[in-house]
Parts: C-alpha cells; structure tokens; sequence
C-alpha cells in the first residue's frame, strides 16, 4: 500500500507538504500527478490515487461498528430487529 512501514509523524507531515502543494496550486490533492507525490517521497507507488477512491475507502472500513455498506446493513436488520 501507499507509504508502508514510514512512521505515523513523518506521514503526517509529508501529507501536510502534499496539501501545501495542492493548495499552492488552487487543486484538490487528487489532481496531483504521481510525480507530485514521488517528489514529496519516493515511496509513494501508482496505487496513490486509489486512496482518493472515498467509496472503496469507506468499504475498506469493516469492523465492528464500520461504516461499510455491510455492517451499515447488518446494524438496520439488528435495530429492525430489537423493534418488534
């Protein structure tokens, strides 16, 4: 995945440099090129514009109490459930 094994303070701050960049130049961070962020640190691979993907984001989240469409699901049928 993007930026693996990089301690959690150096992410942050090479992602506070990724917002300077995209608000220097008036563009949301997806219209970064790969480039962009390679200059910002070489560890960054073709996959850093699937992050932008919030749908695939939010499905990625599945754990207890996650906000992925299954669980969202699931916590419907539950609470339809405790209703009757």
């Amino acid at each position: 995945m993007i930026l693996p094994q990089i301690p959690f303070r150096e992410t942050h701050h090479i992602s506070g440099r990724a917002v300077a960049l995209a608000e220097s130049r008036k563009c949301q961070l997806s219209d970064l090129t790969l480039e962009d962020f390679q200059k910002l640190n070489d560890k960054f691979s073709a996959d850093v514009h699937a992050v932008f993907n919030f749908e695939a984001s939010v499905e990625r989240r599945n754990g207890i109490g996650g906000p992925s469409k299954e669980k969202i699901a699931r916590q419907i049928a539950y609470l339809r459930s405790s209703l009757v």
